[in-house]
């Protein structure tokens, strides 16, 4: 399904509900979103995984200043359960994460720079 200039007017323009209320174009949208999403497992699946990113970005967030004190100049990535996975090297890190059999994306990581920068506006 391919969207027109009018389709994305109708998101845009101040007149026009937002979202969508004409139940033609609303499924059309869904199945839209269910033929893309399907490759990837399907809309539930990819909300679970993006449910799941959120808790460990959450989980890396709050450890980050303990981590930064055990971990100097590391890289870091944490998975939704705080499994913490360490490497040197942004590709070791990768590397790490695929031995495991996971995929890189679906973890957040960092660089944990102990070296502040001053910024001057």
């Amino acid at each position: 399904m391919v969207f027109s200039k009018d389709d994305k007017e109708r998101w845009i323009h101040p007149g026009s509900p937002y979202p969508p209320t004409d139940e033609e174009y609303i499924s059309e949208l869904e199945a839209y979103t269910k033929e893309i999403s399907e490759p990837f497992g399907g809309v539930e699946v990819l909300r679970a995984k993006f449910a799941g990113y959120q808790r460990a970005a959450k989980l890396l967030d709050e450890a980050r200043p303990a981590l930064r004190e055990t971990y100097p100049d590391k890289w870091v990535s944490m998975d939704e359960v705080g499994t913490l996975t360490v490497a040197d090297s942004h590709e070791e890190l990768i590397s790490a994460i695929k031995a495991k059999g996971l995929h890189s994306g679906d973890f957040p990581f960092e660089f944990l720079n102990t070296k502040s920068r001053r910024w001057t506006f």
